[in-house]
């Protein structure tokens, strides 16, 4: 069951990733409803469509004024990070997600566009927001986020091997993101003394 989930979740944000880089508004959106689906099974249809529509139409935003801005500073600094930030908002707001997860992922749009490596500490810190609203603990986050940083530069490569490394990277994310949601608990291995 995990395993399927798991697979269905990679290839919706992988393919979703991929139609928003093609500006294919509805493709986007059903795929990261696709994805939505099986992180927040207790939504209908609808709902997700509505919070992935919402994601999707930040995600664009954030394209266009990247594609716009060859100066840094600018694609820092645009005016247009607002509309960015109401949409994660309203994803949030549709999810249940507390807005903290919104904000930290516009800085890691941001600070992505800006080409500064600032983008992983919010990484980690809208994991840290993900991770305790789907599991009501933290354990794991950190993992996570460098599973998602990976699928990230897998993903920036625009190319057919970073495709596929991107998915298998995202199955194993949505794996162990599953695992936690569902209290698979992991075993301690215990400490050796040399």
């Amino acid at each position: 069951m995990i395993e399927q989930l798991a697979k269905t979740a990679a290839r919706g944000v992988v393919e979703g990733f991929i139609a928003q880089d093609r500006h294919d508004f509805d493709a986007a959106s059903l795929h990261f409803s696709v994805m939505f689906q099986t992180m927040f099974p207790e939504y209908d249809s609808e709902t997700l469509l509505k919070a992935a529509g919402s994601y999707v139409s930040a995600l664009l935003a954030q394209s266009k004024l990247k594609d716009e801005h060859s100066d840094l500073y600018n694609r820092l600094h645009d005016e247009r990070w607002g509309f960015v930030r109401s949409q994660l908002s309203n994803t949030c707001r549709l999810l249940d997600i507390p807005d903290s997860f919104g904000l930290e992922t516009e800085e890691v749009w941001r600070y992505h566009a800006g080409r500064d490596d600032s983008y992983v500490k919010h990484i980690i810190e809208f994991h840290r927001v993900l991770v305790r609203r789907l599991t009501g603990g933290e354990a794991g986050f950190k993992e996570l986020a460098g599973l998602y940083t990976t699928g990230l530069a897998f993903h920036d490569q625009h190319s057919l091997y970073g495709v596929k490394r991107g998915i298998e990277v995202m199955e194993l994310y949505f794996r162990i993101l599953f695992d936690a949601m569902s209290g698979t608990t992991r075993e301690m291995i215990p400490a050796t003394r040399g």
